[in-house]
């Protein structure tokens, strides 16, 4: 998965995100850090508190997604 895909995909979900230097975050409709997809690593997703508080159906697209970035090989991921 690319880059690209995977911020049209988290915004068609209703949701948002932030690029830093080494990750990746979504956040929520009420800007809070949901998730986190390594830029510098493969295989690292890390989930935070507040996304077991996401309705269970958004819940599974969002890990599909983070999880689906995390293990594309970085030079597949794009800029």
């Amino acid at each position: 998965m690319t880059y690209e895909t995977f911020k049209y995909e988290i915004k068609k979900l209703g949701l948002n995100f932030y690029i830093l230097d080494t990750a990746i975050v979504v956040k929520n409709s009420k800007s809070i850090a949901i998730c986190y997809v390594d830029t510098k690593k493969m295989f690292c997703a890390y989930q935070k508190a507040e996304f077991y508080n996401l309705d269970e159906s958004l819940q599974k697209k969002v890990f599909e997604l983070i999880f689906n970035l995390a293990k594309t090989p970085l030079y597949e991921r794009g800029e």
